[in-house]
């Protein structure tokens, strides 16, 4: 079932309603009408009976393609009647404010969203190859690369980014980005750049994730999204640092809530 929401670029919720005569899986994607490759959900729900999909686009395209589909759809069977959508609604979204006292201000902070906004709702559609990316003002540099090698062996890492703790140049995999929502690339580029600018200490993956959520979550950004990309990248690398990342950054979500 496709089915169309005016947008108009404004900071949106989606409330979608739905119900089934038997429980079913139902899969839900909202991408940009226009640039289908550009997601900003795409999860799955056990529905028996009753039940709601909420989506929060802090940034939304002109017009969102949405589309509700049960698992028999999904694999390429017939149209399946066992289910209906009985609502569907937008709200305006309004996000909360956050103010970081670190190496920089409030003003630089916005000026980064904004910037990894725009390249987030890009990325899937942008040139890689090594092309560079520069923020209006000049102060933010990422360089779009295929994948992301180890400098001294030329080894495809699997990390999906990373930024220099020399310059902040941040470089990101269109490998990993290609498949993220635009939701879980901010996650990612809001991590990176804690790293440099925000951290008290710029090697420590724990305050990055922290500083990163922060931000995320006062933007109105899903939490689904945020476990989402951060359970891909840490099950690429079931580290014991990595499952103390996922504790903290659990905690970290819940308490906001």
């Amino acid at each position: 079932m496709n089915f169309f929401a005016s947008t108009q670029y404004r900071p949106s919720k989606l409330l979608l309603g739905v119900e089934t005569y038997e429980p079913k899986v139902l899969y839900l994607v909202v991408r940009d009408a226009k640039n289908p490759q550009t997601q900003y959900t795409n999860r799955y729900m056990t529905v028996n009976g009753q039940a709601e999909f909420e989506v929060y686009m802090p940034v939304a395209p002109k017009e969102a393609e949405i589309i509700i589909a049960s698992e028999q759809e999904v694999q390429g069977g017939r149209k399946d009647t066992q289910y209906r959508v009985r609502k569907a609604r937008r709200d305006d979204l309004y996000s909360g404010h956050f103010n970081f006292q670190a190496t920089t201000g409030r003003s630089d902070v916005d000026s980064f969203i904004k910037f990894a906004e725009e390249f987030a709702g890009k990325a899937s559609y942008s040139s890689a190859g090594g092309s560079m990316y520069v923020s209006d003002d000049g102060k933010y540099r990422i360089l779009y690369l295929d994948k992301i090698v180890d400098r001294g062996t030329g080894r495809v890492l699997k990390t999906p980014a990373r930024i220099s703790r020399t310059t902040g140049q941040i470089e990101i995999s269109k490998h990993h980005f290609k498949q993220y929502t635009v939701p879980m690339r901010m996650a990612i580029l809001l991590h990176e750049f804690s790293h440099f600018y925000l951290n008290d200490n710029s090697a420590d993956e724990i305050e990055a994730d922290l500083n990163a959520l922060a931000m995320y979550l006062e933007k109105g950004y899903p939490t689904v999204d945020a476990y989402n990309v951060f359970t891909q990248v840490f099950a690429d690398s079931p580290t014991d640092l990595n499952k103390a990342r996922y504790k903290r950054i659990d905690e970290f979500i819940k308490r906001y809530r």
